[in-house]
């Protein structure tokens, strides 16, 4: 293996492109978080518990592993740290990323498809994968805060978006647009708004948008403008209604026990894996993605 990587910092190889994968990253994970001491995490949330482990993980795979890679293959050489356990799907997604980027255009033209349609599937599971993480979380509360739930969803999707375009207050407000009609309520419902439905429709219409978004990416940096043309082509395909009404059916045939049983979360992995966003790609002309404009254009 060394004879090998040596072989690519000398240039031996050409362009042939080479991806050093490193895996079982949930097990390095968890070894870093048994590694903190119990008195430096008494009374921090299990968000704040959460970052400090990564950064943890982070600097210390950067000591052992990337820091000895690097000098010995280079400063160039890509690298990919995965998991196939759950809650670690996004490291899937982040190395398909890398292994398009890398691939030779002639390929990556061939392969394209292929690799966009795996990937979509991997952030469906992913979105799933949060949903079942909050809905845990949601048996505790007596509000449903969407904030958090919106921000782990796009998190797993892994776009290219350096100005946080899809965490940002402009496009929550468009997407609870489409749970509730109106702005109104932005930051967390209560049980007498049913939190099971506006739970059901954010999470299955934030994932069938960013779906919709990615497929016609194309990897590339997002734009207001790009994301604004997905939203309206989800909103205006007969999808969107069909899981309004669907949503709304089955919530008004519970109790208010009944919402907060395991079926209830089994339905929404049910949705979310029957409908698929992809057929929208097709009648989604080409987005310029160079070009940008504001969330909202003022009528003349």
């Amino acid at each position: 293996m060394e004879e090998f990587l040596k072989l690519t910092k000398d240039g031996m190889l050409g362009n042939v492109p080479v991806i050093v994968v490193l895996t079982k990253y949930d097990m390095f994970v968890r070894r870093m978080e048994r590694g903190l001491y119990r008195t430096s995490i008494d009374g921090l949330s299990d968000e704040v518990i959460e970052e400090l482990v990564k950064k943890k993980a982070e600097a210390e795979l950067q000591d052992t592993c990337i820091g000895p890679l690097q000098q010995l293959a280079g400063p160039s050489i890509h690298h990919a740290t995965v998991s196939t356990e759950t809650d670690y799907e996004e490291t899937l997604i982040r190395l398909i990323r890398i292994t398009e980027d890398r691939v030779h255009q002639d390929a990556a033209a061939v392969l394209h498809f292929i690799t966009r349609q795996i990937d979509s599937e991997f952030g469906i599971k992913a979105s799933i994968e949060v949903a079942k993480k909050r809905w845990k979380a949601l048996a505790l509360w007596t509000t449903f805060k969407n904030h958090e739930l919106h921000t782990d969803i796009v998190k797993v999707w892994n776009f290219k978006d350096p100005h946080h375009y899809l965490c940002c207050q402009e496009f929550r407000e468009l997407m609870v647009n489409i749970v509730v009609g109106s702005r109104k309520g932005y930051r967390h419902y209560s049980f007498g708004h049913s939190v099971l439905r506006h739970f059901m429709s954010y999470t299955v219409h934030l994932t069938l948008v960013l779906q919709t978004l990615y497929l016609v990416s194309r990897n590339q940096e997002l734009t207001r403008r790009a994301i604004k043309v997905a939203l309206r082509s989800y909103i205006d395909s007969p999808m969107s209604e069909e899981l309004f009404a669907c949503i709304q059916e089955y919530d008004g045939q519970l109790t208010v026990w009944d919402r907060m049983d395991r079926d209830s979360l089994d339905k929404i992995i049910e949705i979310m894996q029957f409908y698929d966003a992809s057929e929208l790609q097709e009648k989604i002309h080409s987005v310029e993605f160079l070009s940008d404009e504001p969330w909202y254009i003022a009528k003349s």
